[in-house]
């Protein structure tokens, strides 16, 4: 069971290039350090702990974000899996396989091939109708027929998807039990129990991609609970979703597809506390670290959700925090194409062997290269522990640029801007497709790059205020003390729901909750407050664009459910641009059910007010995208500002987790929990 008080607890957060690690307690933050990822996310744990064997007092409880199923997903590197469905679809995953439209130099290649192949599916002939009732069973013998054909196939898991399991879940449950019996060595996992929504082909990529990443979480988390003993941690850890909600180790295990937008969305979370806490509750948000940037809405202090995603092609059908993802990061390498054209990303040095300036063995010019020529960065990061090579970079840099007849600076400048475009192009398309305009927006910048990139992007985008937090290089694992337990459960409508009826509606979310409160029991927390949010999936008729509205608390009426209607005609003719309100009939779709359990959030740390003349560390001259040129400027150790410090541009704001620059016309204030306010005038 969880301490109802903040005990020390250790965050982690593995990244492509950084581990980020955090140990808090009633008072605060105790530790924190940045560890150059491994290529096993088991390593970079042990590492993790190994970091903290000397602090007193010891953690006693983990919270995690993860990035197994992710890289396993980006990577197309899935164990193999059988699939059981309904004869006449075996074709399913084939038939819906994505298709690129264009070679961005941004997005992960799609998968040459669905989750499951043709010759691994085996058709049965149990069959539902569309309301869920049993038209041909399955038999025992056909049972024996598909233990014999796993054999043959030497396959240990199994993916079951009849076609309206979701409607009627019973046949599922009944062809596991029957196949258990026969060869209990087997794993199975039905549609029914991991996304039990009415879309065939989404349900179906949902449990093979579940059944397929099992396997490779249990082992991972099996090594996390080894270095937890090693570590003297013995709570049971908890691992954050993409919904921006924490869940148990047992439950990500059976879910891994759960954690895709691990550790973004707890950036998302810290983000949006720590935009409340300064009064900017309505943020867009940009994650810059070494391999990607992160784009996330916030809105009325929360991060937007949505239920439907992509990862490497692959379909999320699941409450998440909505996230836009582009490989432009730090280490994120520039290459010519065969057109001669420059790209940068989605490549990325990662941090073995990292950009050329680390010295490494790193071969390949990344942003990081490029800003510490344009004098952007100190010559070390880390409070020193990490030396950057300036001649090294410069080196690759001009070989580069030879190409194009540039020197090493004009190379340099190329990378940079050609990064800050990318950026900026898909944050315009974040916002625009969500109905916002940019220039009407709040920036945000964390990760590692972020704050070094903010007021770029902001100049760009015509933003006049950039907030940039205390500890953006540590927003993930800080994200994971502001997050709550959260169980989403979910069900489709019943047939007739279009009539709206709130009786039979309560009758429905209640058996929802219950769900809810079973699952949330075996997290052994049955003493623990619950809160419960209702919202519903409505649609047009004949239309596939399904919306989430949420309910209001209490008791449901016609009234409410008029009301709700309303909220989909203009959420629907905000995000696609039109609505058919007195025109075209809506249905109810899906019902869901939201469970948290509220957790104890460390306190922002305030400081102190600043007294006398703020003074520099250091000056240096720094290139800025304003000037065209390289500017002498001072150089602040963010420790030394105090509250009310005021900066003005041209200048650099250094700290162990990230580099701010303040360009010329631009000037800095510091609130009293550490936030750098950026403002500028807004472009006309």
């Amino acid at each position: 069971m969880l301490c109802t008080q903040m005990t020390p607890t250790i965050g982690i957060d593995i990244g492509g290039t950084f581990t980020d690690v955090l140990v808090h307690d009633q008072s605060g933050p105790v530790f924190r350090k940045k560890i150059p990822s491994a290529s096993d996310p088991a390593e970079s744990l042990r590492a993790a702990f190994s970091a903290l064997r000397t602090q007193h007092p010891r953690p006693s409880a983990l919270l995690y974000s993860t990035t197994v199923a992710t890289n396993a997903l980006l990577q197309h590197n899935l164990p193999r899996v059988g699939l059981l469905i309904t004869a006449g679809f075996r074709h399913i995953l084939e038939l819906n396989q994505p298709q690129q439209a264009e070679d961005d130099g941004l997005s992960s290649p799609l998968p040459s091939r669905p989750v499951v192949p043709l010759e691994d599916i085996h058709e049965v002939t149990e069959r539902l109708d569309a309301q869920g009732n049993v038209q041909i069973p399955i038999s025992t013998q056909e049972i024996r027929a598909i233990v014999a054909w796993c054999h043959a196939q030497s396959l240990k898991t199994l993916a079951v998807s009849l076609l309206h399991s979701a409607r009627n879940p019973e046949p599922e449950r009944r062809l596991k039990a029957m196949l258990l019996a026969e060869d209990s060595s087997l794993d199975v996992l039905l549609s029914s129990d991991v996304l039990p929504e009415q879309r065939e082909y989404e349900r179906t990529a949902a449990t093979c991609l579940n059944a397929a990443l099992r396997s490779l979480m249990e082992e991972h988390l099996n090594r996390v609970r080894q270095s937890m003993q090693e570590s003297g941690i013995h709570r049971p850890p908890l691992i954050m979703q993409s919904s921006g909600g924490l869940h148990s180790g047992a439950y990500v295990g059976q879910r891994p597809l759960a954690t895709i937008f691990s550790g973004p969305s707890a950036a998302a979370v810290a983000m949006a506390r720590a935009g409340s806490a300064s009064g900017f509750s309505d943020l867009v948000t940009f994650d810059m670290g070494g391999t990607s940037t992160d784009i996330t809405l916030v809105q009325a202090g929360q991060p937007l959700l949505t239920t439907h995603g992509q990862v490497a092609g692959y379909p999320l059908r699941a409450p998440l925090v909505d996230i836009t993802s582009i490989g432009a990061g730090g280490g994120s390498i520039a290459r010519a194409d065969p057109d001669t054209r420059w790209r940068v990303g989605p490549l990325s040095a990662g941090a073995d062997p990292g950009p050329v300036c680390y010295g490494r063995g790193g071969t390949e010019v990344t942003v990081t290269d490029a800003n510490l020529l344009l004098r952007r960065l100190p010559t070390a990061l880390l409070d020193g522990a990490l030396p950057l090579s300036k001649e090294t970079a410069e080196k690759a840099l001009f070989a580069f640029g030879q190409s194009r007849y540039k020197n090493a600076i004009e190379t340099a400048q190329n990378i940079v801007q050609l990064v800050n475009h990318t950026m900026c192009g898909a944050i315009r398309r974040v916002c625009t497709q969500r109905g916002l305009d940019p220039r009407a927006t709040t920036l945000m910048a964390v990760g590692g790059a972020g704050p070094l990139h903010a007021a770029d992007l902001a100049a760009l985008l015509g933003v006049s205020t950039v907030v940039v937090p205390a500890q953006p290089g540590l927003a993930a694992p800080f994200g994971l003390f502001c997050a709550d337990i959260r169980e989403d459960c979910a069900a489709p409508a019943p047939p007739d729901a279009s009539a709206l009826d709130p009786q039979r509606l309560t009758h429905f979310f209640t058996e929802l909750e219950h769900q809810a409160q079973a699952a949330l029991d075996q997290q052994h927390l049955p003493d623990a407050p619950r809160q419960f949010r209702r919202s519903v999936d409505f649609h047009y008729v004949d239309m596939s664009t399904h919306l989430t509205i949420d309910l209001p608390q209490g008791g449901l009426s016609s009234d409410i459910l008029q009301l709700a209607v309303t909220q989909f005609h203009h959420k629907h003719e905000q995000l696609c641009g039109f609505s058919f309100q007195d025109r075209k009939e809506v249905n109810l779709s899906t019902l869901r059910i939201t469970a948290t359990v509220t957790q104890p959030k460390p306190a922002l740390p305030t400081i102190a007010e600043q007294t006398g003349s703020v003074q520099p560390i250091d000056t240096r001259s720094v290139f800025f995208f304003e000037s065209r040129g390289f500017l002498t400027c001072p150089v602040y150790a963010r420790t030394h500002l105090g509250a009310g410090a005021v900066l003005t541009g041209p200048a650099v704001v250094e700290q162990y987790d990230t580099t701010t620059l303040i360009p010329p016309d631009c000037q800095a204030t510091v609130d009293r929990f550490g936030t750098l306010i950026l403002k500028r005038a807004p472009v006309r």
